[in-house]
């Protein structure tokens, strides 16, 4: 949990290499964190890596479907392909 919030932290300061480290660490610890999934997710669509920020967004509805958001944010990035 806390390299998820690091991560969410380093992002809002647009330190977006060290935010993906920290959330790739927040992945690694626990596969099935489906925030740091979805968090992964938001930082490679801002970064324009759209196939990767898909798997990020999947990979979070199939551990927590009911994720509102990750549903919508993978809507939204089909929708702009």
């Amino acid at each position: 949990m806390a390299h998820n919030n690091l991560g969410v932290l380093l992002h809002d300061l647009k330190h977006y290499e060290e935010a993906e480290k920290e959330f790739r660490e927040a992945i690694r610890i626990n596969p099935y964190d489906a925030k740091a999934h979805y968090n992964l997710g938001v930082l490679l669509y801002d970064l324009k890596r759209y196939e990767e920020a898909e798997k990020e967004y999947r990979e979070a509805i199939r551990i927590n479907p009911y994720d509102a958001k990750a549903h919508n944010n993978l809507g939204v990035l089909l929708y702009d392909l």
